[in-house]
């Protein structure tokens, strides 16, 4: 996986649109996310698409 659960990505979300649950990748909640692609931007690791 990708994803390194550092946080770049949630920061960068102006909605708060990215959760995580125990150990598994972050979450983007389709219905707040405004598709702003700033967390595409953040993301160090490439893991959002």
């Amino acid at each position: 996986e990708k994803c390194k659960r550092c946080g770049l990505c949630q920061k960068a979300c102006p909605v708060e649109a990215i959760t995580w649950e125990k150990k598994q990748p972050a979450l983007i909640n389709s219905e707040k996310c405004i598709k702003c692609r700033s967390c595409i931007q953040a993301c160090k690791f490439w893991a959002i698409e």
